[in-house]
């Protein structure tokens, strides 16, 4: 995993950055990067902690800026190469191997509409330095974290909610919040630990400008995705393997070693199996 955070049009932005940024560093030990941008109103700020998985090189360090854009991202692209593959037959020209930069020409060839496209767990911002937007968006369903706060057209966020409460002030404790938490021992998504803060909802995107306005879309629904295949057949056993195997596969895609922790229950053991058997010499924690 790694650490993403900013603020867009905040006042004392850098130091709020500075600050988040420090609160999420054990999530990326490798590297620690920023990146301003100056537009009419106010400032762009976003903050980086590295933890490098994918491309071990500099040419992998974030934020990451390249042909007008700038983007700070925490995840995997699972379908990397194929997009890799697919935007070069289309002139893209990298200068690295890692998914960040994918992402980054993805975005600059289709915008929003790439959204769809990704297979993989991320959260990430991208700033337009020609438009000065900045786009908020997380993965289809929700796997990486990605917490703001409003307040008028100004935003900070941050991969974990402990960042923007050490650094924002004034946040209050939501108390529907702490009773979902103690009868269902987790907070809904429609909820956060704090009134004024709030998650990014899964399979969606937000966009900021510089005037202070604010749009916001969702590009996949689990709910229309589960009534969709409740009128299909399901699978056969072979047929869910191999779909089960190919996602263990694409799960393995990694410039470091490998290892898996278990419980010793039938489907950490079956999906250990199946990674061994893809990486052999994996390592297994029980």
């Amino acid at each position: 995993m790694c650490g993403i955070a900013g603020t867009y049009l905040w006042p004392d932005g850098e130091r709020v950055t500075e600050t988040m940024s420090a609160a999420v560093a054990h999530r990326g030990p490798d590297a620690d990067g920023r990146f301003a941008h100056r537009l009419a109103r106010g400032e762009v700020h976003l903050g980086h902690r590295r933890l490098a998985i994918v491309d071990l090189s500099p040419t992998g360090a974030q934020p990451m800026v390249a042909d007008g854009l700038a983007l700070t991202y925490n995840g995997e692209l699972y379908n990397a190469p194929e997009l890799r593959a697919e935007l070069a037959a289309a002139g893209v020209r990298f200068r690295g191997t890692s998914d960040t930069e994918v992402l980054l020409q993805a975005w600059r060839r289709w915008g929003v509409d790439c959204l769809p496209r990704l297979r993989g767990m991320f959260a990430y911002g991208v700033l337009d330095l020609a438009s000065g937007e900045l786009v908020l968006a997380r993965d289809q369903l929700g796997i990486k974290p990605l917490f703001l706060v409003r307040r008028g057209g100004a935003v900070a966020f941050a991969s974990e909610l402990k960042a923007l409460a050490g650094a924002v002030g004034g946040l209050a404790v939501d108390d529907s919040a702490v009773v979902a938490s103690l009868l269902y021992y987790w907070v809904p998504e429609s909820r956060c630990a704090f009134r004024e803060a709030e998650k990014l909802q899964p399979g969606s995107w937000l966009r900021l400008r510089p005037d202070g306005s604010a749009q916001q879309g969702t590009y996949w629904s689990l709910r229309e995705v589960a009534e969709e295949a409740a009128g299909q057949a399901s699978p056969d056993a072979d047929e869910l393997n191999a779909i089960v195997a190919d996602s263990t596969r694409r799960h393995l895609i990694a410039d470091v070693p490998v290892a898996t922790f278990l419980s010793g229950g039938l489907d950490s053991s079956y999906l250990t199996a199946l990674a061994a058997r893809e990486r052999p010499g994996l390592s297994a924690y029980t």
